[in-house]
């Protein structure tokens, strides 16, 4: 099985371009339905300014990175972006720790692992990183 990742900002026609690179031409119901593109579009730009806005607001706005944190999860969950989860997990358990938020560190630290263990690829390196992350924060 191929895997190729496209960025999350990009709208269907230039993933597609993208993907036509390695020869690839998606013909999934979601590629196929203009309705459910333009729907899936306005989703994954969002999940981009989301996951580029976190950064800003851990300083600033603890709630609305809370706020945030929900919307973002359900929008992954809405577009099945579950390959890309353990990723956000990681950054989130290390922007929730930025914030002080010991709680929410350890539960996305936990997600991560999780994910990553459950992923057994050649993805090992980041079951090493997550748990050297987790380590400290499981003492508290």
């Amino acid at each position: 099985m191929l895997r190729v990742d496209t960025p999350l900002g990009l709208t269907h026609k230039d993933r597609n371009n993208l993907l036509r690179n390695w020869g690839f031409q998606c013909t999934c119901s979601l590629c196929s339905s203009p309705d459910e593109r333009d729907t899936s579009d306005t989703h994954r730009m969002r999940i981009s300014q989301i996951w580029n806005g976190l950064e800003i607001y851990k300083y600033k706005n603890k709630a609305k990175v809370v706020e945030l944190t929900r919307e973002l999860l359900k929008l992954l969950d809405v577009e099945e972006l579950t390959v890309r989860v353990g990723e956000f997990y990681e950054k989130l358990a290390k922007i929730y720790l930025d914030m002080g938020h010991i709680k929410g560190a350890r539960k996305f630290g936990r997600l991560a692992l999780k994910y990553w263990e459950e992923f057994d690829s050649i993805e090992r390196d980041h079951v090493r990183e997550v748990l050297g992350f987790l380590q400290p924060l499981e003492k508290r």
